[in-house]
């Protein structure tokens, strides 16, 4: 974890610029060796890396799916954060179909049922 003081201090150094940020290094030489950026790419990498991730294409399309979900409810709450919260969150919330984008993933996650994954695999 890098606190913000840190990150202003070495933002110049990495090479995109951006955070999250995850660094590969050489287990000898600690040299760095490569700089992954991108949430959800970091997250689907190591899914596969650990063989978390379907190899059925139905069950990766729902996973794709509830992640974009994510993706657009975070957008929303994001927007709220950075307008500080203000007393007309719930207007932002409404303005950008918060109510709709939320619905739709609560209603994903009851169609796989209960004691299943979110693809429905037991």
């Amino acid at each position: 974890r890098v606190t913000e003081e840190e990150w202003k201090q070495i933002r110049e150094t990495t090479m995109y610029k951006t955070m999250p940020m995850l660094q590969v290094k050489c287990i000898k030489t600690q040299e760095i060796k490569r700089e992954l950026t991108q949430s959800m790419a970091i997250a689907r990498l190591f899914a596969h890396k650990f063989n978390l991730y379907s190899t059925n294409q139905w069950e990766v399309y729902l996973i794709e799916r509830a992640v974009e979900q994510i993706r657009d409810l975070m957008k929303i709450f994001l927007r709220i954060k950075k307008d500080g919260m203000r007393p007309q969150a719930e207007d932002v919330f409404r303005k950008m179909d918060g109510e709709r984008v939320l619905k739709t993933l609560l209603t994903f996650f009851k169609e796989q049922g209960k004691g299943v994954t979110f693809t429905g695999v037991k």
